[in-house]
């Protein structure tokens, strides 16, 4: 006979999360689970979080048609769990003073907007000079002709004629 103290008799009292999720599940596939398929899915289900495999029963039952596999749950928990709580990136200023992003498996290198690297700031000026002179269809022929390190299009050169005549 168990007391009502020892750790086996409030495991039986207390339901896991995973009744709630398994109680969810079989409710909305109208499907029931073998206690042998709920036993060995928690173990492995064990290391995820509980607010993983919850959001994950939750988006299930909004998405999907029939009972999910493991490998489904699984893959539902992997959008839910939460991402690192340390930056990845952090924005600075280079030598010459431009805003960048300095990415913390990079080694100090200073990353770049697409057209707001040193490359591209040089032909951008260049176009600039280019397109105030002459119209857009001359300007953006000769962008293209000199190999730009991004591609031209007719919106990027509007803009740079817009921003030169201010």
């Amino acid at each position: 006979m168990r007391s009502k103290n020892s750790p086996e008799s409030e495991q039986e009292e207390k339901p896991s999360f995973f009744d709630e999720v398994w109680k969810s599940l079989e409710t909305v596939f109208r499907s029931t689970l073998k206690s042998e398929t709920k036993v060995a899915w928690q173990r492995q289900l064990g290391h995820i979080p509980e607010y993983a495999v919850k959001a994950a029963a939750k988006s299930i039952c909004q998405n999907e048609d029939k009972m999910p596999s493991l490998a489904m749950i699984i893959r539902y928990t992997r959008n839910h769990i939460s991402k690192p709580s340390f930056p990845l990136h952090s924005e600075g200023e280079d030598d010459a003073g431009v805003k960048c992003w300095y990415w913390a498996d990079e080694g100090g290198q200073p990353a770049y907007k697409a057209a707001d690297c040193p490359e591209g700031r040089a032909f951008l000026s260049a176009l600039k000079k280019l397109a105030v002179k002459k119209d857009m269809n001359k300007a953006l022929e000769e962008a293209q002709q000199k190999k730009a390190p991004f591609e031209i299009t007719p919106e990027i050169v509007e803009k740079v004629i817009r921003r030169g005549r201010k």
